[in-house]
C-alpha cells in the first residue's frame, strides 16, 4: 500500500512536468526578442509583433506598417530609407492602432535616419489608440523636393492625422536628438529647416535634443 502511494506521488509529479515542458516552449517563444538581419526578417517580425533587436544597420526600400504593438531595440545599429539611394517615397514607418517604442544606445548615428522625400515617421489615428514612444538615439529626416513644388508644410519627423471622432495619436519623447530639414535638389537651396512634430494628436516631451521647432502644423495637402 505505501509503495502504491509513492508511485502515484511519482506519476502524479511526471503528469506535471510534462503539463509544464509542453506550456513553456509556446510562452517563451511567444516573449522571446526576434533578432533580424535583413528587410524581409525585420518586415516579419513587425507584423507578428513583440520585441525586435537588430543586429547589423537596416536599409529599407520601402514604407512599413506597425499594426501591432512593437519595441524596436536598434542598439548601436540604425533604420534608413533613401539614404545613398534615390528613393522617392513618401514615409519610412507608419504606425497604425498600435504602439511602437523605438529604443537605441544614446550614441550619434543611431536611430532612424530618412533621406528622400517625405517624413521619418507617420501615426495615423484610428478608432484605436496609436502611440509613438522614442527613448533615444539619432533621428533625422532629409527631404529633398525635385524643383517641382515647394513643400506645403515644415518638413516633419514625426507626421500624424486621425478622421474625425477617432482616438487621436499620442507621441512621447524621453530622450534622444532630432533633426529635419528640407532642401530644392535643382536649386540645391535650402526650403525650410524642419519640424519634429507635425500634426494631430498629444505630443508630451520628456527630454530630448532638437535642432529645428519641435513642433509645427500640418498642411492641408501634407502626405501621411
Amino acid at each position: 500500500f505505501f509503495m502504491r502511494k509513492i508511485n502515484g506521488k511519482i506519476i502524479s509529479v511526471l503528469v506535471a512536468v510534462v503539463l509544464l515542458l509542453s506550456v513553456l516552449p509556446i510562452s517563451a517563444l511567444a516573449d522571446a526578442p526576434a533578432v533580424v538581419g535583413s528587410e524581409q526578417e525585420l518586415l516579419t517580425a513587425v507584423s507578428n509583433g513583440g520585441i525586435i533587436t537588430l543586429e547589423q544597420d537596416m536599409y529599407i526600400t520601402y514604407r512599413w506598417t506597425v499594426d501591432k504593438d512593437v519595441v524596436l531595440n536598434l542598439g548601436k545599429y540604425s533604420i534608413r530609407l533613401g539614404i545613398g539611394d534615390n528613393v522617392d517615397a513618401p514615409t519610412a514607418i507608419r504606425v497604425s492602432g498600435a504602439v511602437l517604442t523605438v529604443n537605441c544606445d544614446g550614441s550619434n548615428g543611431h536611430g532612424v535616419q530618412y533621406g528622400g522625400a517625405g517624413s521619418t515617421f507617420v501615426l495615423i489615428g484610428t478608432d484605436t489608440a496609436t502611440k509613438l514612444i522614442i527613448n533615444d538615439g539619432y533621428h533625422t529626416a532629409n527631404t529633398a523636393w525635385f524643383g517641382f513644388s515647394q513643400p506645403v508644410s515644415p518638413a516633419a519627423l514625426i507626421v500624424s492625422r486621425c478622421n474625425a471622432g477617432m482616438i487621436k495619436p499620442e507621441i512621447v519623447l524621453n530622450g534622444g536628438q532630432y533633426f529635419s530639414s528640407a532642401y530644392d535638389s535643382v536649386t540645391q537651396q535650402p526650403l525650410n529647416n524642419g519640424a519634429v512634430f507635425s500634426g494631430e494628436g498629444s505630443f508630451i516631451i520628456k527630454a530630448g535634443t532638437f535642432a529645428n521647432n519641435p513642433q509645427a502644423n500640418l498642411g492641408s495637402n501634407s502626405i501621411c
